[in-house]
């Protein structure tokens, strides 16, 4: 009686004589398995229960002379041996949430069970499921169960994917720049992957799906609130700046600086500002002298009415207001 545990074994057996060649089976073999012409029994038995067949070896070729029989009784059981039938799945979510790992094994009882975490055993996680609640990016890894009984042991492993919301580090910064220049918004971003849009006054700009943002050879149709906003499944960032791109203060198509105005005794200099220009405010006692900057208005992104109290002891003098960027 051969006891062959498992349907999925295989068997491999071989019967042979030093005094002749071995001949053919005188049975149905069991379904599954074959008898080679050297003697061999090989195959996945396909169906359990006892099958009983015999092999006779012959003396000479084309089965005659002498004989020899031996009879075999196969008794083909299902595995003892546990197996995973649905194994656990990865998963992928976010922080905070709560996930579950489950598994579905067979098997002569009892099964028991044991989850690991990057190898390492977890405790008292000795069911068929595992449940962690409020994951968070150090829960992220592999998960890997073993399942064992009297015959022996098998495991498979699965893997958690913590995302977290994208985060803005440094904010973008306004900034204003001549024509002709470039400028980089370049703002630090931390988090899990996410997508990148970039918008300018609520518009979607074109292919613009990477940090940093690189714009060049402007001119006042780049001036607009430019926009980062990035997206996962766990949340969303964004934050914007102001880009104001100006003309030099010289040349055929430059802005004009309005004429000064006076009043007051001491008096005060006023005068109308416009957006993305620095203003130095300037005296002298005669004309022909250095002049000395008394005020030094930097730029704004919006137009403005300047008025400045001057310096009484440099009332008697010449005034100028130097416009640059």
């Amino acid at each position: 009686m051969f006891n062959v545990l498992g349907v999925s074994g295989q068997i491999a057996l071989s019967w042979s004589t030093t005094t002749a060649p071995l001949g053919s089976s005188s049975f149905p073999l069991v379904p599954g398995v074959t008898l080679t012409t050297g003697g061999s029994i090989s195959g996945t038995p396909t169906q359990t229960g006892t099958n009983t067949f015999s092999i006779t070896a012959w003396e000479k070729t084309g089965n005659t002379g002498r004989n020899m029989s031996q009879l075999f009784t196969f008794n083909i059981k299902a595995s003892s041996w546990p197996t995973i039938t649905t194994p656990p799945q990865n998963i992928t979510n976010v922080v905070g949430s709560n996930v579950t790992f489950t598994v579905v094994a067979s098997g002569a009882p009892p099964l028991v069970y044991q989850w690991q975490f990057a190898g390492n055993k977890i405790q008292g996680a000795v069911t068929n499921s595992l449940t962690i609640t409020n994951v968070q990016l150090t829960n992220a890894g592999t998960y890997t169960i073993i399942v064992t009984n009297a015959s022996g042991a098998t495991n498979n492993s699965a893997t958690l994917t913590v995302i977290s919301p994208p985060l803005i580090t440094n904010a973008l910064k306004d900034t204003i720049v001549p024509t002709g220049e470039s400028v980089i918004f370049n703002p630090g971003i931390a988090g899990s992957p996410a997508s990148v849009r970039w918008h300018v006054n609520a518009n979607v700009i074109t292919n613009a799906t990477t940090v940093p943002l690189v714009l060049t050879n402007l001119d006042v149709s780049h001036c607009g609130i430019y926009s980062l906003v990035l997206s996962n499944i766990a949340g969303q960032a964004s934050n914007s700046a102001h880009l104001l791109v100006v003309p030099p203060p010289a040349g055929a198509d430059a802005p004009r600086l309005a004429p000064l105005s006076t009043s007051g005794s001491p008096f005060n200099v006023a005068f109308p500002s416009l957006a993305g220009y620095r203003y130095l405010v300037q005296f002298a006692s005669q004309l022909g002298t250095n002049w000395e900057t008394i005020s030094n208005i930097p730029p704004s992104f919006s137009p403005s009415q300047v008025s400045l109290p001057v310096i009484p002891n440099l009332s008697n003098g010449f005034y100028r207001v130097v416009m640059t960027n």
